[in-house]
């Protein structure tokens, strides 16, 4: 048996369970059939362990019951594939020690969570507490050489300790029960929370439209990604500037949904290696001298539409006004919308969101000659961009619209006071792409 930094793995499935051997670091202990970790408390904090664990043995009593949810929270956290995870806590039933701190601390702790939802820490210092648990035990009749008289142990004074301790945990916990309950927000309607939900969830993307920017961006830049739920990404053709923002130098493989398994990653739109492909991928766009795989503009033809269609990129930018203790704020934001319409600009028939949307995954059927003939198409539009200006005006009054009658939702809901806000549009709005659809 050999150890290391406290982690000993087994080999494989020997029945003998004497075969065990180090295998490296946590993301090779994947690899082992059967794992086990053992190590004292300088894992209990900031560490993940629940790709590779489903249970969590305490073979000791803490004296501060926290150290084991902390514990158990390295295992049963967000990510943990595994429905159920167990947890045994080892201790001697012919133990006057260890029996008075499940009684003490362990029982206690244990249902207060279950009563609030919330953990409450032990309001007093752990020194005093294991004091009071040694002097107790000592006067109760531990004699020289610290053998237990069994007989005369009545721990009394530990039950002084103990009730005063209960008393302060009580007050403790009922002053946190009414903090819950004040900020349990109870009348807050489930379907207006959903409405606003969803609206955050449709305008962030999901999983599977992190999933296909990844992927086509990989493409795009000379490197290979394929997979549908889980995706093998190939990173070694990338250019360097690329390459350096991927999470490995290496193939590696990504899911974009929980759970995951083994070396995979799970990539959420906020992860490093997308949010930094996404704003290369947007500012080298954006960069007129700068070539790169995205455009501003540009000219297709394809069967996803029967007469000329045009689709603009805008970004709209508000300002919100709002008052609150009698003093005026104001804060910036910004959104980008797609809108699209048929026909000459002159003659501009709008699409809904929908419409529009649905043009992003339009693909190319037909050849649109470079230079003068896909020059001219994106000339049209923006020589007539002023009979535009009043439709996207309005939009972006609309939208600001949208935006208020969200925040006054959510104020309502959370009964917030005040004056009610503002919110303007900054006119006119900054179109960032401009690309024409040609039926083939």
């Amino acid at each position: 048996m050999r150890r290391r930094l406290g982690i000993i793995v087994p080999a494989g499935r020997s029945a003998g369970g004497g075969n065990w051997r180090w295998l490296g670091g946590l993301a090779d202990m994947g690899k082992a059939d059967k794992r086990v970790l053992v190590a004292t408390d300088c894992l209990s904090e900031g560490i993940n362990l629940q790709d590779h664990f489903d249970a969590v043995v305490h073979y000791d009593l803490s004296w501060n019951p926290t150290r084991h949810e902390q514990r158990e929270g390295r295992v049963d956290r967000y990510g943990q594939p595994k429905k159920v995870v167990r947890v045994l806590t080892n201790y001697g039933s012919d133990n006057l020690i260890d029996g008075r701190v499940l009684d003490v601390l362990i029982n206690k702790y244990d249902n207060i969570r279950k009563a609030l939802g919330v953990s409450i820490a032990v309001p007093a210092d752990s020194a005093k507490v294991m004091e009071a648990i040694m002097n107790a035990l000592i006067e109760s009749g531990f004699a020289s050489g610290f053998e237990p008289r069994q007989t005369q142990l009545s721990l009394a004074g530990l039950e002084l300790e103990r009730d005063a301790l209960h008393a302060e945990w009580e007050n403790v916990s009922e002053r946190e029960s009414r903090s819950c309950t004040f900020f349990a927000q109870e009348t807050i309607k489930p379907d207006v929370v959903a409405r606003e939900l969803h609206a955050v969830q449709a305008a962030i993307g999901s999983g599977a439209d992190v999933r296909w920017f990844l992927t086509e961006a990989v493409r795009a830049h000379g490197g290979t990604g394929a997979g549908t739920d889980t995706v093998r990404v190939d990173p070694r053709e990338l250019p360097l500037v690329v390459r350096d923002l991927m999470p490995s130098a290496d193939p590696f493989e990504a899911r974009f949904e929980l759970p995951v398994a083994g070396d995979q990653l799970y990539l959420n739109r906020a992860y490093p290696a997308v949010e930094g492909l996404a704003s290369f991928v947007l500012e080298s766009a954006l960069d007129a001298g700068e070539t790169t795989v995205a455009r501003r503009a540009g000219v297709i033809r394809t069967g996803a539409v029967a007469r000329r269609t045009t689709l603009l990129l805008v970004r709209i930018r508000f300002a919100l006004k709002t008052q609150r203790g009698g003093q005026a704020h104001e804060a910036l934001a910004e959104d980008l919308r797609l809108l699209a319409f048929e026909a000459a600009p002159d003659s501009a028939q709008w699409l809904d969101d929908n419409a529009a949307e649905a043009l992003l995954t339009a693909r190319p059927e037909g050849n649109v000659a470079a230079g003068h003939q896909a020059e001219g198409f994106l000339r049209k539009v923006i020589d007539g961009f002023d009979a535009l200006l009043p439709a996207l005006d309005e939009a972006a009054n609309a939208r600001a619209e949208a935006l208020l009658e969200s925040h006054l939702r959510v104020r309502e809901a959370s009964r917030a006071g005040g004056r009610k806000p503002v919110v303007e549009p900054f006119l006119p709005v900054d179109v960032l792409g401009l690309y024409v659809y040609l039926p083939t």
